[in-house]
C-alpha cells in the first residue's frame, strides 16, 4: 500500500485530529496517559507519577506533561 492511499483512507480522521490539535505521534503516549490516571487515582503525587512514567518511556517530564495536557482536553 502506498502512503497516499493510506492518507486518503484516513483523511477524515486526520483532518479532525488536526482541527483539535491532536498530533499524530500522540498515539505513543495513550497507554502512559491511562497509567498516569490510574496512578493519580491511587493517590500517587502528580510529580512522582510524571517522573516515574517519563523514566519508563525515556522522555523528558516536561514533554510528557505537554502530551498529557493535550490528551486530557475535551472535544466538543
Amino acid at each position: 500500500m502506498k502512503i497516499a492511499k493510506l492518507v486518503k483512507i484516513s483523511m477524515d480522521m486526520l483532518k479532525l485530529m488536526s482541527e483539535y490539535g491532536i498530533k499524530i505521534d500522540d498515539w505513543k503516549y495513550v497507554n502512559a496517559y491511562y497509567d498516569f490516571l490510574n496512578m493519580r487515582d491511587n493517590r500517587v503525587k502528580y510529580r512522582a507519577a510524571i517522573d516515574t512514567l517519563a523514566k519508563e518511556i525515556h522522555i523528558s517530564p516536561r514533554t510528557l506533561e505537554r502530551v498529557f495536557k493535550r490528551l486530557s482536553k475535551s472535544i466538543s
